[in-house]
């Protein structure tokens, strides 16, 4: 990854195309799960182009098959997707090794990981990537992180996983830079289903350097205890 890369940079997570389940399209606003991931590609390749760079921080697709998902990639028109394992990637996982087995060697088995591997226009990185863009060190993750490298020096932490379930993490909350970038924050707050980093150095920009947890305690055990970030 180029600390300043030539084109525009956007960063999403948690898609879920194919996901027929009502709590995920009607709750985007979507009368079936069809419309929802054809607005999906659409607002995608809208304004992400072919040399533009796009971290996906995870649950592409779900209940899909590799064929499905493999069309699904190819019909971003985006070059540069940068991967990030989530929770929800069966089909998904397929792609990587069978990518993995034709770099590598066939005698690779499953349980084996090496990255970064690269199938088509997508880039496999692993579950959590700590790097520098654009001269801002961050640190990029399907969950939400309670401390990650040098947050107390002001480097971000950008996640996915919730829906926008969790308040901490959501563009609003200023106790750390940390923040969800899944598909559900950022049609609300951005009204397409990604960010631009300049969306997200706004954002930033007004949240607070969380606290060195080497001096202070970073969990208050006097708070009752947190709901799932899903509720």
């Amino acid at each position: 990854m180029q600390n300043k890369p030539k084109g525009r940079i956007a960063f999403a997570s948690d898609f879920h195309l194919g996901h027929n389940r009502d709590f995920i399209y009607q709750a985007r606003g979507f009368e079936n799960i069809q419309r929802h991931d054809q607005y999906i590609l659409q607002a995608i390749n809208a304004e992400i182009g072919p040399q533009d760079y796009l971290y996906y921080l995870g649950d592409f697709s779900l209940n899909t098959t590799v064929e499905q998902t493999t069309e699904l990639f190819k019909k971003i028109q985006c070059n540069n997707i940068f991967y990030i394992w989530g929770n929800h990637e069966s089909s998904t996982k397929k792609i990587y090794h069978e990518a993995k087995r034709n770099l590598f060697g066939q005698n690779l088995d499953d349980n084996v990981e090496v990255y970064p591997v690269t199938f088509r226009n997508v880039t496999f990185l692993g579950n959590m990537v700590s790097t520098v863009i654009r001269y801002q060190r961050m640190t990029l993750q399907h969950y939400a992180p309670l401390v990650w490298d040098a947050s107390h020096h002001g480097s971000w932490a950008l996640c996915g996983h919730s829906h926008g379930n969790c308040s901490p993490i959501l563009p609003e909350a200023t106790n750390g830079k940390v923040l969800d970038v899944g598909v559900d924050v950022a049609m609300k707050h951005c009204g397409r289903p990604f960010f631009w980093f300049e969306d997200v150095v706004r954002i930033m920009n007004k949240k607070n350097i969380g606290a060195d947890d080497h001096d202070e305690p970073c969990i208050d055990s006097n708070q009752p205890a947190a709901k799932t970030d899903h509720e």
